[in-house]
């Protein structure tokens, strides 16, 4: 059988090989869940909240104000000055700009990259290859919403495709551990 789309054509030998490319894409680009309801985002930042409670307060502090020359804070807005080791990789991914924290909706992907591999040359760790993707989706979650930043939920699609775009572990957990 010849499929022709746009002038290009296929040749599918059997109905098999399709249908298994088709269960393929579908398991590699599922379709977006709707945004969680009110209960579902409380959860999550809730789980969020743990995370943060066990892998960042130490240094981004319980007010995610994060301790100045040292740690960035966390809260959209907020001043921080630091040395250019510290406040260079933040300005290239576009989180710091003129002494202040900028954390808005375009800088989810910079968010989550950082989460999973951490700021080279820093402190900040890489925690991609001890977080599951829903741990990840939870701790960023929260932080995008807690001390008045108010930025919305981050879905398992967002980390995934941060890492297909990015740097992939092969030791990572997929699941809650």
């Amino acid at each position: 059988m010849i499929y022709q789309n746009n002038g290009s054509r296929v040749k599918v030998q059997s109905g098999c090989r399709l249908l298994a490319a088709l269960l393929l894409c579908a398991i590699h680009f599922p379709v977006l869940a709707s945004p969680p309801d009110e209960q579902e985002l409380n959860a999550l930042m809730e789980q969020g909240r743990e995370i943060y409670g066990k892998t960042c307060v130490a240094c981004h502090q319980p007010d995610g104000m994060g301790t100045e020359g040292n740690f960035p804070p966390l809260v959209d807005g907020a001043a921080f000055e630091a040395n250019a080791a510290i406040t260079g990789p933040l300005e290239g991914l576009g989180l710091w700009e003129d002494g202040v924290m900028t954390l808005g909706e375009d800088k989810l992907k910079y968010m989550i990259y950082i989460v999973l591999n951490g700021i080279p040359g820093t402190r900040m760790f890489a925690f991609g290859p001890t977080l599951s993707n829903e741990e990840v989706a939870a701790v960023v979650t929260y932080i995008r919403n807690a001390w008045g930043n108010n930025k919305g939920d981050v879905g398992i699609t967002d980390i995934v495709e941060t890492l297909s775009k990015e740097h992939k572990f092969s030791n990572r957990r997929v699941g809650h551990g």
